[in-house]
This record gives C-alpha cells, structure tokens and sequence, in this order.
C-alpha cells in the first residue's frame, strides 16, 4: 500500500517532461504516473477500512496541499539511480506527512524508514528510475546544460511550477487506485468514483471558486478602467494539458473564460489583449470571440494569429507616470527598451525566468495561467508596489520584495 498526492492537472505537463527527457537522452523509460509519494510501501493489506478511516479524519482537515517544482533532483538505491523533480513542500503539505505516519503507522506499518517519525523524507516525483551508472551520468549531464534543448531543438526551461495537491490516493500493491480522498469535496471516492471524468469535473468547479479562478458575479468595486490578458487560447482542447489548466474540458475553459471577463470587465473599459486568442483545427476566428468579449479591446499579435481588424505589433503606455511597453512575446522585442515590459507567450511553461513579475528584469507576465484567467486591472499592480517587487511566480503567490 502506498499513500500519495496525485498531480492531476498538472500531470500532462509533467508526462511531458518526461517525454522530452527520454528522448533527448535517448532512453527508454517505463510508464510512470506522476505523483508525490507520502507513505509506504507498508505491510500488504486485506482490509482498508482502517486506512480509509484514518485519511478521512485526516485529509478533513485540509483545503489542499500545497507544493513547488524546483529543477532536478536525483537518489541513489539498490536498484539503480533516479531522476526526479525536487519538490518543495508547504507546511501544510509536511504537516499533512506527519500526522499520516503517526497514524498509519499503527495500522499498515510502514516497511521504509523514511516514514518513522523525524526521520528525513525526500519529496519528489520520479521522472526515470532503475538507472545503470552510465546512463544515469549521461541523462544527468544533459538535463543540467544551460541550453537544455528537446529532440527538435527547442529549448527545455528549468521545470519550476506551483501545484496544487487536491486528491490523496491510496494504491495497493498492485499499483491500482484502493480509494482517494477529495479535498475538494470533503469525501472519500471509491475507485470507480476517482476514475470518474464528472467526479472529477465537480472537483475542479470547487476548485476554481476556492482559488478565485471562476468569477461568478459581475465586478461591484471601482476600477481604474485599463485591463490586461493574454493567451486565453480559446478553442485549444491542449492547452488544458500543455498549461496544466484547471479545466475539465474546452467547452468548460471557453465558458468561464469569457464569464471570467466579462465579469470583470465593463463595456466602457478598455483591455489590452496581448495576442493568442483561439487556436487549433475547427476553432472558431479570432473575431468571432472579440464580439463576444466587454469593453474596447486594444489587440496585440501573437503567433498563434488569423486576421485581426487594427492587430498592431505592440503598445506603449503610461499609467501614473508609469511608461510600459506591450508586446505579446518578450524575446522579440521590435525596438529597444529598457523599461517595464508587459508580455504574454509564456504562459506557466517558464516560470523560473518569466513569473507574473520579475522585477530583476523589469518584466510583468500577464499570460491567463498567471493571472487567475482573470483581466489584470492596471490599479492591482500598482497596489502590489510592482516596481519594489523581486519576484511573484503568480498573482496568488506572495510578493518578494527587494
């Protein structure tokens, strides 16, 4: 029996990941599902019902568990080396370990001596295991290049991206899900529950409304009126994957995102939409979308784009005697500029270098994964004292100051 976080919205994310590592190191790796081990292997079990009982009075006492991706990581064991992602846990989510093993410790011993208490504990998820010495110093050695590239030469970012750990599961040991408990909706699934997709759906509504990412009224307070997103790729079934979006599907995406906005958004404000409105085969055009979205919508180009009516290539502006520079990707800036640069295009695939604000280097990542899929009023950033700002990974993260 095994006790685990099971990364579900970010588990494509993270499967691709893996892809890229394997085949840019030219290795072969069994399937592995992504997750944060918490307890076991313990003792084989005939009856759950104990375990069961001991999660739930648990896991009741939790919303969600928090963690970060940071970079690599790697171990060493009897059958060979493992690669992971190093994983930085929140209080809650140590806490929540703690309290497992003290309890399941009386009814399904563990048989590791990581889950004794006050021994220390590596909190990962594997990425390749049961490696020969070889191939482990090859795959290392690649994946810690500087300029880290996949099979078709693209770029491989530093893996670094907040998790929300929503479900706990319980496996027996033949790997097959026993039960998990919801956090979201305070119960424990049977397996069939926890493999069902409108489970699952009615987890992720609870979530989103939890976390602030689905705006169900129309906005009441006073605004400064000048709005920014990017990148909502309406339509992009993948995207979900790709972005490790909190949906259950597209249809779902399209309707809150536009709710989202126009929620938000009066009919008399002004956007600055930051390019990347729909994508993919059989979605609809990029105006079909504007004409369904509030308030006079100033469009810069993205990559992903068909015709747009007055597209332009990008946008200075000045708020409280604040200049910003607009332009959907910030790689290619088409003139030279050392001030603040609003951008899109990256959405949460490089979150080390572009973060929601990187006061280092002057940069303000308004992608809809950064921002609560929420429009950015211009007065937030400005509340936060953007301009005093180290580091926020996402509008929900804590500020670092300099």
């Amino acid at each position: 029996m095994l006790i685990e976080v099971r990364v579900l919205p970010g588990k494509f994310k993270i499967k691709g990941i893996i892809r890229k590592i394997v085949s840019s190191c030219g290795l072969r790796t069994k399937r592995i599902i992504p997750h944060i081990s918490l307890y076991g292997p313990s003792v084989e079990l005939r009856n759950y019902h104990d375990v069961a009982k001991v999660l739930e009075q648990i896991a009741s006492k939790y919303d969600s568990l928090s963690s970060l991706i940071d970079g690599y990581d790697h171990s060493e064991s009897a059958n060979g080396h493992v690669i992971a992602l190093r994983i930085v846990p929140s209080k809650e989510l140590e806490n929540f370990r703690k309290k497992i093993c003290q309890k399941l410790g009386r009814v399904a011993p563990s048989t590791e001596e990581w889950d004794k208490v006050g021994e220390p504990f590596w909190f990962h998820i594997t990425l390749l295991l049961k490696m020969s010495d070889r191939l482990f110093e090859r795959a290392w050695a690649t994946i810690n290049q500087p300029a880290f590239k996949d099979d078709k030469g693209f770029r491989i970012p530093k893996p670094y991206l907040l998790l929300d750990g929503i479900r706990i599961t319980c496996v027996n040991n033949r790997r097959k899900i026993q039960f998990e408990h919801d956090l979201m909706q305070k119960r424990l699934l049977n397996r069939s529950e926890a493999l069902s997709r409108s489970e699952w759906q009615k987890t992720l509504d609870i979530f989103r409304r939890q976390k602030g990412l689905e705006i169900l009224a129309q906005r009441k307070e006073v605004s400064s009126g000048i709005f920014l997103i990017s990148d909502l790729h309406l339509d992009h079934q993948n995207i979900i994957k790709y972005c490790a979006r909190p949906f259950a599907n597209v249809c779902e995406m399209n309707q809150v995102l536009v709710n989202n906005w126009n929620n938000t958004v009066d009919r008399n404000d002004k956007v600055y939409y930051l390019g990347d409105m729909t994508f993919g085969r059989g979605s609809n055009s990029t105006n079909y979308w504007l004409s369904k979205l509030n308030g006079s919508i100033i469009y810069i180009g993205g990559n992903h784009e068909r015709f747009v009516s007055s597209m332009k290539e990008l946008e200075i502006i000045t708020y409280k005697k604040s200049k910003f520079l607009l332009v959907h990707d910030p790689n290619k800036l088409p003139i030279d500029w050392d001030g603040w640069v609003i951008h899109g295009h990256k959405h949460n695939n490089d979150v080390y270098e572009y973060p929601f604000i990187n006061g280092e280097t002057k940069t303000i990542n308004v992608c809809a994964e950064m921002i609560n899929y929420v429009p950015l009023d211009m007065e937030q950033l400005f509340r936060l004292k953007f301009d005093k700002i180290k580091r926020m990974d996402t509008l929900s993260s804590k500020p670092i100051y300099f």
